[in-house]
């Protein structure tokens, strides 16, 4: 196999794969998600996410072109805010029991029968998941401005 045939294939291929890849571990954590958190869960989405949305800028030809100086802080941005939503999505999956409540199952006024089991749990690492989203938001609109300003600048 010619090396620039696989280059040419990599390049018109690549977001494609990236896209489809991203949609099945997307699919994946949305499948593993449960109401304690899982670790597979969290990071099927953390991947799954980053890949879809770098899957989709490639196909969009987001990376061709100027990526010197500020085109270049403008891309480098755009890339961060992708990473630290998806990170901020994977955060929310991890939570924290802080009590457990046995009750009485009582049927017809007959001593409890068995018990139900109720967690209380808290989603302790909320606060790092609206900070990693709130740079995020930051990170992508001064990332947008910067690649506009540069594309109407030339």
């Amino acid at each position: 196999m010619d090396i620039d045939l696989a280059k040419e294939y990599g390049k018109e291929y690549s977001g494609k794969i990236m896209f489809l890849i991203g949609i099945v571990l997307l699919a994946v954590g949305l499948l593993f998600l449960n109401s304690l958190g899982s670790p597979l869960s969290a990071a099927s989405l953390f991947f799954g996410i980053i890949l879809v949305a770098f899957g989709l800028l490639i196909q969009v030809g987001f990376f061709y072109g100027n990526l010197r100086s500020v085109n270049g802080l403008g891309v480098f941005l755009i890339c961060l805010s992708v990473v630290l939503f998806a990170s901020a999505i994977a955060i929310l999956q991890f939570v924290e029991i802080s009590g457990v409540h046995f009750i009485p199952i009582i049927w017809r006024g007959e001593p409890p029968a068995g018990y139900k089991v109720r967690f209380d749990y808290e989603r302790t690492y909320v606060w790092l998941s609206a900070l990693l989203l709130r740079v995020s938001l930051v990170s992508l609109i001064v990332g947008l401005v910067t690649k506009a300003y540069c594309a109407l600048k030339t």
